[in-house]
């Protein structure tokens, strides 16, 4: 199965120089919200990596994949909730 953009954006999010570009996919945020994401998707990347030393020998399960979608959605919920 395909990870679809959930693996890229998530991993895009997590990190550090990207972090003022989020406009640029049309996010806005307030810097403090955008940190929260931030750490968030750094937790689901360590998931999907899940021991691997290159992201290419990751699962790429439809049980990994829908967990890592999954995942994401809660992180930007619980943000946005604030």
């Amino acid at each position: 199965m395909n990870p679809g953009p959930s693996d890229d954006l998530v991993m895009l999010l997590s990190t550090d120089w990207f972090l003022p570009y989020w406009f640029v996919l049309g996010i806005g945020a307030e810097d403090e919200r955008k940190v929260c994401v931030k750490e968030g998707c750094r937790k689901i990347v360590k998931q999907i990596m899940s021991g691997a030393r290159e992201y290419w020998h990751v699962s790429f399960s439809e049980e990994r994949i829908s967990e890592t979608h999954f995942n994401a959605e809660v992180c930007l919920r619980k943000v946005s909730s604030k």
